[in-house]
């Protein structure tokens, strides 16, 4: 056995290298009790023998560290907080570069990262994209309804003849506003049915999926999908929607600007033909892309702030989400600093 003290550096790296809190071994285990705790060496010779691995440590109670030969009520109180310190303490930021790519980053989380969110979260997500899913259905399915058959027959008549040919036929004016309500009422359908059966999913195996991280991991490896699904039927639903009510405008109302002028530019803002489809056309893309920048911009800032305060507080310690779970790691640099400015102040 070691002096008690501060462990070498291979046990530091040791350390760094158990990915997951629960996947610690004997020697780990020591390596933190020796490390933080300064523990002696008769309760480490105890917990080698005993064989108390990371996935132990949470279930150890005041007499089991008695038998392990911790007489003193103090340290068992400072190991514990120590226990549920690393069992609760907070992830730091995702080093990944593509945590720092506006627009990527949104996803980011979603679609890569390895720690699972907790179940309450994912329960209010999938809330929200049930309520919005939901009413959306209800405006794509109410706008083919809006439109009875002599109104599209008039509307495909009208769309044959100049000026309004020049720029689309009736038939595919017709085909265009079928495809665009057909498709957002079932891209929105498709988002409320994903929603709801994962939340049935979620409220069924709630209990036992909460369990641990390691249970949420796995489940949470398979459910990001389904949220994912949700996700992306809702925006496509909503965009087509809005594309379904542009050729709704065309059946139910004469452009007033093309028949006066015969033609109509695209700089022609009152036209409904020209100047409204540029208008949803940019509108909606550019809201929908400047809106995930700038979210992705403040995570990237968020981001940023956080690994600066990262890097000025001091790193006696550092509790690490990598992989599956929880990853323990020192700074052997913070430390080796630290030893050297303590025996400078000695001398």
């Amino acid at each position: 056995m070691r002096a008690t003290g501060s462990p070498p550096r291979e046990s530091r790296a040791a350390l760094r290298e158990a990915s997951h809190f629960s996947e610690w071994s004997v020697d780990d285990v020591v390596a933190w009790l020796r490390r933080e705790h300064n523990v002696s060496d008769e309760v480490l010779r105890s917990v080698e023998e005993n064989h108390v691995t990371g996935p132990l440590l949470p279930e150890l109670d005041d007499a089991a560290w008695v038998e392990l030969g911790m007489t003193s009520a103090l340290k068992r109180a400072k190991v514990r907080l120590g226990v549920n310190e690393i069992l609760a303490a907070p992830p730091p930021p995702s080093t990944a570069i593509l945590h720092r790519v506006p627009i990527v980053n949104v996803f980011y989380d979603l679609l890569f990262d390895d720690v699972p969110p907790q179940m309450d979260a994912v329960k209010s997500t999938l809330d929200t994209i049930a309520l919005l899913a939901a009413l959306f259905l209800t405006i794509a399915m109410a706008i083919p309804a809006s439109v009875d058959f002599d109104e599209v027959n008039a509307a495909r008549a009208r769309f044959d003849s100049l000026p309004y040919s020049a720029y689309t036929t009736g038939d595919e004016l017709a085909q265009a506003f079928v495809f665009t309500s057909a498709l957002s009422t079932y891209m929105l359908g498709s988002a409320l049915i994903a929603t709801v059966v994962a939340l049935v999913s979620l409220v069924v195996t709630e209990d036992e999926v909460s369990k641990s991280d390691e249970v949420r991991l796995r489940y949470w490896g398979y459910a990001r999908w389904a949220t994912l699904w949700a996700i992306a039927t809702l925006i496509a639903g909503v965009v087509t929607c809005f594309f379904s009510f542009n050729r709704l405008v065309f059946i139910k109302l004469p452009d007033i600007a093309l028949e006066r002028s015969g033609a109509a530019g695209l700089g022609s803002i009152t036209s409904t033909i020209t100047g409204f489809r540029v208008i949803a056309y940019g509108m909606l893309l550019f809201t929908l892309f400047f809106t995930f920048w700038l979210m992705g911009m403040g995570k990237t800032s968020a981001h940023k702030y956080m690994m600066d305060q990262v890097g000025q507080r001091p790193k006696r310690v550092s509790t690490i989400r990598q992989g599956s779970g929880l990853k323990k790691a020192w700074s052997a640099e913070s430390s080796t600093d630290a030893g050297a400015a303590a025996a400078a102040s000695s001398q």
